[in-house]
């Protein structure tokens, strides 16, 4: 299996948890792990990186849509483009497995982190 190599976004660094946004992130990981399960894929091993705050999502996703595609994935139409509590998504197919990324930004006013969650299949 050739996994795409997703590069972080420019200036995005490895995120670790915060007061602020660690229950979102949890929340949309196991939103998004359990809508990936239905597309009859098995287990993830996500990576979380921290974002500018303001960070546009169909940029980052254009982004990480041309790494997968210089892989030889495609989209996948099977997983909807926002998920449980609105957070905004997107899943790529090798026609056999299934990588997936997703926004979670944090509650308006708090000082919490903008967060860039990549699921790629474990082997």
């Amino acid at each position: 299996m050739s996994v795409p190599a997703f590069d972080p976004p420019a200036g995005a660094t490895r995120y670790a948890s915060d007061d602020a946004s660690t229950d979102r992130v949890a929340l949309a990981f196991a939103d998004l792990h359990a809508a990936l399960r239905t597309l009859g894929d098995g287990r993830w091993s996500p990576t979380y990186y921290r974002v500018a705050d303001g960070s546009d999502w169909s940029a980052l996703r254009d982004q990480l849509g041309q790494q997968a595609r210089t892989a030889g994935w495609e989209p996948h139409p099977g997983l909807g483009a926002t998920g449980t509590g609105g957070y905004p998504r997107q899943a790529w197919s090798d026609g056999r497995h299934v990588v997936a990324a997703a926004m979670v930004v944090p509650p308006t006013g708090s000082d919490g982190a903008t967060v860039l969650m990549v699921l790629t299949p474990r082997e």
